[in-house]
């Protein structure tokens, strides 16, 4: 289980990084590009990305509780 907890804390890593990247580079962009079709579709596609990693941190957090709570019984 120590293993799956790390292997999904580099992919939440990894999905961090992505999602900065994309929050600059929307951020870099002209008012008109973040309002157009493309710049809503590249922030809700971002927000899909933040989704996704709140959801891999919540199960790092339930797989650490598991780990913990088995050692103890």
């Amino acid at each position: 289980m120590k293993i799956l907890i790390k292997q999904l804390e580099k992919q939440l890593e990894k999905i961090e990084e992505k999602i900065d990247k994309r929050e600059d580079t929307f951020w870099d962009r002209s008012d008109n590009w973040q309002e157009s079709d493309k710049g809503v579709d590249f922030e809700c596609q971002t927000n899909d990305l933040e989704n996704i990693r709140d959801e891999i941190a919540a199960l790092i957090d339930s797989a650490e509780d598991f780990v913990s709570n088995w050692s103890k019984s």
